[in-house]
């Protein structure tokens, strides 16, 4: 059955639809990783590579909980080989940034300096882009 059928809900790639389906989840059920792959992959349609190097979406976090800064350089290799660069001041709704906190982590552009984000303490939030979330890096997955 194709997007449209009889008895099929369509999905929506509006912003707050998107967002609304994801804030408030629990870290346990969308890690920053999961966040990612569900933004791009099941809500905007993309294919993004699952593995890189040694490490895949599936076993992420647990890496990350063993040697976290191994993981964070491995997340920003893999960063560089998705989409293009952006500077940070050109991004746009749906580029794809990495964010320090703590540590780095991957999330989402949502627009008026803002990103969707999973952190352990906080699960999916939508953050200020400078106090808890600082910018390192953004990359254009989706074309104008």
């Amino acid at each position: 059955m194709g997007p449209g059928a009889p008895g099929e809900m369509m999905r929506t790639t509006s912003l707050s639809d998107i967002t609304g389906r994801y804030v408030g989840r629990p870290f346990r059920e969308v890690s920053c990783m999961g966040l990612v792959s569900a933004i791009y992959e099941t809500e905007l349609g993309m294919e993004l590579p699952h593995v890189f190097e040694d490490v895949s979406i599936d076993t992420y976090l647990e890496k990350w909980r063993k040697s976290p800064a191994v993981v964070s350089a491995q997340l920003m290799r893999w960063f560089r080989t998705v989409g293009r660069a952006v500077p940070l001041g050109d991004a746009a709704i749906w580029d794809l940034m990495i964010v320090r906190w703590k540590t780095l982590s991957p999330a989402v552009y949502v627009g008026r300096r803002q990103v969707l984000r999973s952190t352990v303490q906080g699960g999916v939030e939508v953050c200020p882009v400078g106090c808890w979330a600082r910018p390192v890096a953004a990359r254009r997955l989706l074309d104008a």
